[in-house]
């Protein structure tokens, strides 16, 4: 039988050669039921399953805000509300996930982690030095990394099918990005300093580090992530980086400093070093289109999860309790 695009029990899919971006927002908390929930108590209950005031506190409080949909927040929605949809849409995804039998083993999770931690240039010893600061042990951690995987497989299985780009499409895309910067043309060597997940903690360090003449300087005395050396990312094409750092990225100089930018090691503050581009030229569609058409793909993939979502809150048992 052909199966809906919302029918929840699908044929079993196994998650292979998963390639995420090197920065990705990770900020969850993990969903514990039963005694829990007795002592931390539930802003809302999806399908007979809690989502706990500690989930929406802490997204509230060091985000992100929206890793999902706030769906159907609207205009003047407090903080509150927007992170208690998002938690709510999240809970229906992983549900979904998991009547599909969409799965990630083990080694996958643990390969993902080794391939972030690389990226970073840094080590596991230094991840779980930088985990013990923020009050939070490696395997919360990686059960919230395993969380935003599956998430993204999800969106890979379930709800790309429903994108269509056409070659028209990529072609007014093409011409609404002329004469723009290029990302995958953008080679930039960085150094960073990286914080803890308070956001308030890295608004006053950019103050702080904002005009210094010194930015290896600053990186020794408040990064809590890597220093020396291990503070450089070298040789880094922007379009490999997630869009909201590429976001606080594109526009900068070398010897400027970005704002804060969140990832799933914190805050980081980057300093450029050097930069590297070239802009979109008339000629340049044929070599552009593949990349061109996928971050086209990208953006209505997105489009499309708040579409599904829609659907499935309609047909989801949610209960949201009247706590503040």
């Amino acid at each position: 039988m052909a199966r809906k695009s919302l029918s929840p029990r699908r044929n079993k899919v196994r998650l292979s050669n998963l390639v995420v971006g090197s920065f990705v927002l990770f900020s969850l908390s993990s969903y514990s039921y039963a005694q829990e929930t007795l002592v931390d108590g539930s802003r809302a209950v999806v399908n007979g399953k809690p989502v706990l005031h500690s989930t929406v506190e802490e997204k509230v409080k060091t985000g992100p805000l929206v890793s999902v949909s706030d769906y159907p927040s609207v205009g003047g929605a407090t903080n509150a509300e927007r992170a208690l949809n998002d938690a709510i849409n999240f809970q229906i995804i992983l549900e979904a996930a998991e009547e599909n039998d969409i799965d990630i083993s083990d080694e996958e999770v643990d390969a993902e982690i080794d391939r972030f931690i690389k990226a970073q240039n840094t080590t596991r010893k230094q991840l779980d030095q930088f985990l013990a600061k923020q009050n939070k042990s490696y395997e919360d951690y990686r059960k919230d990394f395993s969380k935003q995987l599956l998430l993204q497989q999800f969106q890979r299985q379930v709800i790309l099918p429903r994108v269509k780009v056409t070659d028209k499409d990529v072609e007014a895309f093409y011409q609404s990005k002329g004469g723009v910067v290029d990302p995958s043309q953008v080679t930039m060597t960085l150094q960073q300093i990286i914080v803890g997940p308070d956001p308030q903690r890295a608004s006053d360090l950019y103050e702080k580090v904002k005009g210094t003449k010194n930015f290896s300087a600053a990186v020794e005395k408040y990064s809590e992530g890597p220093k020396g050396e291990g503070a450089f990312l070298r040789n880094l094409r922007l379009a490999e980086l997630a869009p909201n750092i590429q976001e606080a990225l594109v526009k900068l100089g070398k010897g400027e400093i970005s704002l804060p930018v969140q990832s799933q090691a914190g805050f980081h503050l980057f300093y450029v070093v050097s930069r590297s581009e070239s802009k979109l030229a008339d000629d340049d569609y044929v070599k552009l289109k593949p990349r061109l058409e996928n971050e086209l793909r990208n953006k209505k993939l997105l489009e499309q999860t708040n579409s599904w979502l829609v659907e499935a809150r309609e047909g989801a048992r949610v209960t949201v309790s009247g706590k503040k």
